[in-house]
């Protein structure tokens, strides 16, 4: 899993991957403290309800916004 390889500084993640879910992503990024921030149509509602405390990109987003979510997780 990408997510427990070296160098990683932040994620974005989609929250819906077809019928799966990031939130095993997410789980593995957390233990490593490594930011991360749910990328989704759903708005917080479609979050995890153990990651609610994360960003949240709303789909479609524009690229100021995805520049300023990347800013804070990278801060």
């Amino acid at each position: 899993m990408l997510a427990t390889a070296p160098g990683i500084d932040a994620a974005i993640l989609d929250v819906q991957l077809g019928s799966d879910s990031s939130e095993a992503i997410a789980e593995a990024l957390h233990q490593r403290d490594i930011p991360f921030a749910f990328a989704t149509g759903y708005g917080s509602q479609g979050v995890p309800a153990a990651f609610k405390d994360h960003p949240v990109l709303r789909k479609p987003f524009p690229m100021d916004e995805l520049e300023r979510c990347l800013t804070k997780l990278l801060g």
